[in-house]
This record gives structure tokens, sequence and C-alpha cells, in this order.
């Protein structure tokens, strides 16, 4: 099987050939605009030197642009759970691993809570397992339906997945509880750019394709998906397809109110991303569930830097989860198309 690389250059090569084909003339249209829109706004967007963050803003300028036209403008919303440094720090004092009886808590809630999906951004691969945890995932049925990340790991060989304590579970009640993949692809500059729907997964004589968080979250709320693909010889991942991320939702936060103690919204009610403090589900805040997660995915992850998972992507230093929840939103036209 090709490495990650391979896999990276070969998608971003199809990717390129994709949009140069069948969307040249708008693609190039689009780019031509908004080059003049920053000229005509005083910014020296294509002249050597240019700031940093006005790279930035072009790059994705540009890149949302692209997609407004080339796909249909239908988003999916997220709403996501944050477990921030207050909560992970402060509170629980740094633990090895997130702590599994607040996990269960969480997890419980959100399945509960109208949501549609519950992805969960939390490594199962650390630690002995849980009582407490094994009971949960082995009794769970529904409403929603639980997908969680798959820890996967980069080989001479391949891509292989590492086990976890809770295998079995998994395979004994896979009708509400998924695995999935959450690799992205990065350009250059170490920018994380691009998403891939399936992920082919290796391990001696056998093999496999992950899909990606967004694909599998798309399939269970809407039906869409792309055609899953053939890699049983462990060879052809260079075929699979990326697709670009589009960062346009910075999810802001919620609070609780000053005078009844509920959960009030600080976003545009219209935006199809919303975000929670974590620690809310955990400390007796009165939350109004039907209008924070009725009919959205709900994505629990760490903004706290305990997770090391901070990334660089066009918008700036993003959480993985939040990176995941843009990618969920707009899934389902990229897959459709």
């Amino acid at each position: 099987m090709r490495s990650l690389k391979s896999i990276r250059d070969n998608v971003r090569k199809r990717r390129m050939r994709e949009l140069l084909g069948s969307y040249r003339n708008r693609v190039w249209l689009l780019l031509i605009l908004n080059l003049l829109g920053f000229l005509l706004l005083g910014r020296s967007a294509i002249l050597p030197g240019m700031p940093d963050d006005e790279w930035v803003a072009l790059d994705q300028w540009v890149r949302t642009a692209v997609f407004a036209v080339v796909r249909p403008n239908k988003t999916t919303p997220v709403t996501y759970v944050d477990i921030d440094n207050a909560l992970y720090r402060d509170t629980w004092g740094m633990p090895t691993v997130t702590p599994r009886d607040a996990l269960v808590s969480m997890v419980s809630s959100l399945a509960q809570s109208g949501a549609t999906v519950v992805v969960v951004d939390i490594d199962l691969a650390w630690g002995d397992a849980d009582p407490g945890l094994d009971e949960f995932l082995a009794n769970h049925a529904g409403p929603a339906p639980l997908v969680f990340v798959r820890h996967l790991e980069e080989t001479a060989n391949g891509i292989r997945d590492i086990a976890t304590p809770y295998d079995e579970r998994f395979e004994n009640n896979g009708e509400w509880l998924k695995w999935a993949h959450a690799y992205f692809f990065s350009d250059g500059d170490g920018a994380l750019r691009e998403w891939l729907p399936w992920l082919g997964v290796c391990d001696e004589n056998t093999s496999r394709v992950l899909p990606a968080v967004a694909t599998l979250t798309s399939e269970l709320t809407a039906g869409n998906s792309s055609a899953r693909p053939d890699i049983s010889d462990c060879v052809s991942s260079e075929e699979l397809v990326a697709h670009p991320i589009i960062f346009t939702e910075e999810f802001g936060f919620v609070a609780a109110g000053e005078n009844s103690g509920a959960a009030a919204f600080l976003v545009d009610p219209k935006s199809p991303a919303r975000k929670l403090q974590a620690a809310y589900l955990l400390d007796g805040t009165a939350i109004d569930y039907a209008a924070m997660f009725n009919g959205r995915i709900a994505v629990l992850g760490g903004s706290h830097t305990a997770g090391q998972d901070l990334r660089l992507t066009p918008m700036g230093v993003l959480p993985g989860a939040v990176i995941q929840a843009n990618t969920i939103i707009h899934a389902g036209p990229q897959l459709a198309s």
C-alpha cells in the first residue's frame, strides 16, 4: 500500500484535474474576480511580501467562493461540544485520558439530546478498559448512533488501525456504534486543506476501507455517500479522491444565561454551526437541548492543549474536532456531486 504522502500527491492531482476540467471557466472567473476584489479593497493581494493574514484571507475567500459555485449551497447543521482547558486542566487536573465516567455522562446526554448522530472525537485506544464505559457501549441502543474516531498509524506496509479495549462491543453493537477515520491532508505549508472520504486500512493480509467522519455522518443522516472504493489488493489507495475542506464556520460560543441559568445563544440562529462548553453537560447548567441539538449532528471533542490536536488551517490554528465539524457541514453536497 502506498504511503500517505503518495496518496496525498495522487488525490491532489485528481482534484486539480477535476477543477481544471469540468469547472475550468467558472473557477478562473472566480479567481479573477476575487483577485480584483482584493485590489479594489486596497489590498496588495498579488504582490510579493503580502502579510500572512492577507494570504490566509485570499486562500479562504477563493476556496469558499469556488465551492459556492461548483457545489450546491446546502449545509448540515452541527453543534460542537468543546472540552476546553478550563474543564480538562482546571477541573479534571490534566488526566492522561478523558475521564471515562465523564465521557459516559457526556455521550449519554448527547445521545438523548435530539441530535441525529453523535461524533466522539476522543481516542479510545489509550488506557485500559473502563467497566462503566464498556457497559455503556454494550447497552447503547440509541436514539442517536455514535461515531467514534479510530486511532490509525502509518507504517512501512500501509496504514493500520490500533486495537482498543472496546472492539468487541463495536462488533456486537454495530447498529449503534461506528468507527470512522479523521485523516486530513496538508499542502507544503502544513495547513490542512483536504479530506479523504475513504481511507484504506491494511493489517497483514487483510484490508478494508474506513469512512471519514463526514462520509459516515452524511450517510447516516441524508443517505449521501461517495462510492466505496475497492482496495482489496491493498495497493489502489492512490485512486481515492479527496475533497477540499471548506472552512466557513468559526463556531461561536454559547454561555450560561445571567438570569435564567439556561444556555443562551451568542451566535446567528441561522448559522449551521453552534458551540457548547462540554462542562455544561456535567455541572447542572440548564440547557435547551431541543434548540441546541434537534436535527443536528453533535461533535464532542477538545480544544484543550493536553490533547495536542490543534492544527494549522487556512483559517489559522483550530482544534481537530472543529475541522471535523466544518467538514461535516459541507460533506453532503461534496459527496452528492
